[in-house]
């Protein structure tokens, strides 16, 4: 049988095909990008996968990731460019970072890729649709009435008004394609002659073509880069992460046993308490006017107790920052403002036993003999106070001290054996 006596394609046969061709596209865009194929050749670092085993990574590669002096992390969101270096997404300020500790800012990739992963299970849902609509246009769209035009151009205003609120540069394009769609079959429901009905229906197929191209094509190709991105980068993040672990046990181990131990336990559990008044600050219900007098207040007594205004990771600074956006934002929630106040109260919590046994347990499973080490020195710490009196009591407490730097160092052995892995 010749190629010209082949049986024409039905509708359900032209909309399987643009399925198909749309995820042999994704596939081979994850091919090509090789998320979880490690770079080869010379000039190559080394990360961290989720079992704690080295990945290797291209050194000298921008991983939009900054550790700062103050212990923090700031991570940029989105990336520059994309297919051709068009730019896709300028998130590259302060409005499109975040900024977390080390161990939330291992998340961050990951939390970055299920949002995308579950964006792109939305987008499958538009383009079916979209394919299915698409499909009939092309085979059967001269056929229509002109009610039956109004009702496929009412079902590409439902798709435009589920993604009118994205700020991807190609989900906005689409839906302009999307709209000259619409356009052009509302004007097929009012043409007088069968050419002009032919024409506008062929514009619109034309209109949801370059639509299914954006919205799945090209948007899945900036979703694979985005992802081999992240992976990467989760891999680098969890590597400096491992390290500066056991970086701070081997301080703690030093700074607890040495003779200056009690002064540092008392600013340590000063730090601790002070944090968790900001916090409560910070969650509370009362009126913003009280709020600003209790950010007052408490600076006013944190200076009295030594807290300098550039220390080296709480910054008093925090506090008035906090006091004038709740100043701006009277009249609304202050969410800014709760934001300054919980990032200082982070601030005075990080490098603690307490926060990083709790931080670890959230981590990966290779890291739960560290965690549970770090954990029981951390309680031992919290029963120094109930000791601290007198001279009975007070070696009670150096006991307790004592536990607890002979758990540090158990688990910095632990820490050490996992970096060298």
């Amino acid at each position: 049988m010749g190629l010209d006596s082949r049986p024409p394609e039905t509708v359900r046969e032209v909309r399987i095909g643009m399925k198909q061709r749309r995820l042999s596209d994704r596939n081979r865009f994850r091919r090509a990008t090789g998320r979880n194929t490690p770079p080869r050749g010379f000039g190559l670092s080394f990360g961290k996968d989720a079992g704690g085993k080295p990945v290797m990574l291209p050194v000298n590669y921008s991983f939009k990731t900054n550790f700062l002096k103050n212990g923090l992390v700031r991570i940029e969101i989105g990336m520059d460019k994309s297919r051709m270096g068009k730019k896709i997404l300028q998130w590259t300020g302060d409005k499109h970072a975040l900024i977390s500790d080390i161990f939330s800012a291992v998340r961050i990739p990951v939390h970055i890729q299920e949002r995308l992963e579950n964006a792109r299970n939305e987008r499958d849902e538009v383009l079916e649709e979209v394919e299915k609509l698409n499909a009939f246009l092309n085979k059967k769209g001269h056929l229509l009435t002109p009610l039956g035009f109004n009702m496929r151009a009412r079902l590409m205003r439902e798709v435009k008004e589920d993604l009118e609120d994205s700020i991807v540069p190609l989900k906005k394009e689409a839906l302009v394609m999307l709209g000259k769609a619409e356009k052009s079959l509302l004007e097929a429901g009012v043409e007088s002659t069968e050419f002009g009905k032919r024409r506008q229906v062929s514009i619109a197929c034309v209109q949801l073509t370059a639509f299914r191209d954006r919205l799945g094509k090209h948007r899945d190709k900036e979703v694979e880069e985005i992802l081999a991105f992240n992976t990467k980068r989760e891999a680098f993040i969890r590597k400096e992460r491992d390290m500066r672990i056991e970086s701070q046990l081997r301080k703690w181990v030093a700074v607890y046993s040495n003779r200056n131990r009690w002064a540092i336990r008392g600013k340590d559990q000063k730090d601790l308490n002070y944090a968790e008044r900001i916090l409560e600050i910070a969650s509370s219900n009362i009126r913003i006017v009280k709020k600003i007098e209790a950010i007052v207040e408490l600076k006013s007594e944190m200076e009295g107790k030594k807290y300098t205004v550039t220390g080296k990771r709480f910054n008093l600074s925090y506090l008035d920052k906090a006091r004038e956006a709740y100043g701006r934002e009277g009249h609304k929630s202050g969410e800014g403002a709760g934001k300054l106040l919980k990032r200082s109260a982070l601030l005075l919590v990080l490098g603690k036993p307490q926060f990083v046994a709790g931080a670890l347990e959230k981590c990966e499973p290779y890291l739960k003999g560290v965690a549970e080490k770090i954990r029981e020195g951390a309680e031992h710490m919290d029963n120094v106070a109930e000791f601290l009196g007198g001279p009975e009591k007070r070696k009670f407490a150096g006991d307790e001290l004592d536990s607890a730097v002979r758990c540090f160092k158990d688990a910095l052995q632990k820490m050490e054996l996992v970096n060298r892995a």
